[in-house]
């Protein structure tokens, strides 16, 4: 099995052969990115230890060289990788599966020859196999695999994938009118809810924050710690918070608990706990009680995103708030119609307009 072995700042896979080390170079200081490599570098151990040379695709500015990355190939690779993301078993299958559907309906072809046609192809041979929102959610697998693929330099660009159904693929975000009505229902139902559940959901849509980060972060100063161990893109990241924000936070944690574990105020019980899970039910109960039935716990992630793309207009800046590890995630939050934008966060509306002014005189 190849090592890993960094230098200079730089990963390195080894490879012991003849009872010689050798070296083979991963070009990247990501150790995530190196173990991803080392695996593909695992693949051909037998072929280094023979004294074949081989060219792995970072090695060739980012073109396969002698030994082109299969579909097959790249399929386990990436199950790997989500399996490290520590996704639950029933997502990793459902990648699997329909990276194995792939597979059956263009052939194990080099994944740097998937073209849109291959696309069309897959959306051909499961017609009449499977329902249009089976289909769907196959797609949208397969474009996450895609964006991962083109992320590791193994593509230089994904194909075009368009749902059968019709709908956007764009992220579903809260107005602040309907933000207004959920928050209004807590008020309403106060033998439902705390009434620090608005602050919560406040804290969640101005921060930008996953679930699960409050809790796992680490208060330093104005900031929270999302170190890369804890990560979901294993890089770490500041987000900052205002005086009240830190307050709210450390509060959260303290009468917060994970499945299975006890509250770290457990001993005092006098202050009621709740698992981090009791949030986000929390917040799916107010939005129907408030008429709003379409809206999940991360649609505050993806308040937080267009509301910062409306108020300033860098899908980078935006991409760098969010965490995240490629803006080709990111690019997503640019596909809303401006206007409509400006309709339902009026109080960026008037930041955006003297940005636009701002931008127009630059040009």
């Amino acid at each position: 099995m190849a090592g890993l072995r960094k230098l200079k700042g730089s990963y390195y896979a080894r490879v012991w052969v003849n009872g010689k080390e050798k070296t083979i170079p991963l070009k990247t200081n990501q150790i995530r990115q190196a173990s991803i490599r080392r695996s593909a570098v695992e693949k051909y151990e037998s072929e280094i230890k023979a004294g074949n040379e081989i060219e792995f695709p970072w090695l060739n500015d980012g073109q396969l060289g002698i030994k082109q990355l299969l579909l097959s190939e790249a399929s386990e690779q990436y199950i790997e990788s989500r399996k490290s993301d520590q996704l639950r078993e029933h997502t990793i299958q459902a990648y699997a599966l329909a990276l194995g559907h792939l597979k059956d309906a263009i052939g194990d072809k080099p994944v740097e020859d998937i073209e849109n046609k291959d696309i069309d192809s897959f959306k051909s041979h499961c017609m009449g196999r499977h329902t249009k929102t089976t289909i769907d959610i196959n797609l949208r697998a397969i474009k996450t695999f895609l964006i991962w693929l083109k992320d590791n330099d193994y593509i230089d660009k994904t194909p075009k994938i368009r749902m059968l159904n019709g709908k956007s693929d764009v992220p579903i975000y809260i107005s602040n009118k309907q933000f207004s009505l959920i928050l209004q229902t807590v008020d309403d139902n106060p033998k439902v809810f705390d009434p620090f559940m608005k602050d919560v959901f406040r804290l969640y849509r101005d921060t930008g924050m996953r679930l699960s980060e409050m809790f796992y972060g680490t208060i330093d100063g104005n900031f929270l710690h999302i170190s890369s161990e804890i990560s979901k893109t294993h890089y770490s990241r500041d987000i900052y918070l205002n005086d009240e924000q830190v307050q709210q936070v450390l509060h959260l944690q303290r009468i917060t608990h994970f499945p299975g574990e006890k509250s770290k105020l457990i001993a005092d019980l006098s202050i009621k706990t709740h698992e981090i899970k009791f949030y986000s039910k929390q917040f799916k109960k107010a939005s129907q009680l408030a008429g709003i039935n379409d809206r999940k716990f991360h649609s505050l992630r993806h308040t937080f995103a267009v509301r910062k793309y409306l108020e300033y207009g860098d899908i980078y800046k935006v991409a760098k708030l969010l965490g995240h590890k490629s803006v080709t995630t990111t690019e997503i939050y640019a596909k809303f119609n401006q206007r409509k934008l400006e309709q339902d966060f009026p109080d960026l509306e008037q930041d955006t307009q003297t940005g636009n002014q701002h931008l127009e005189t630059d040009e």
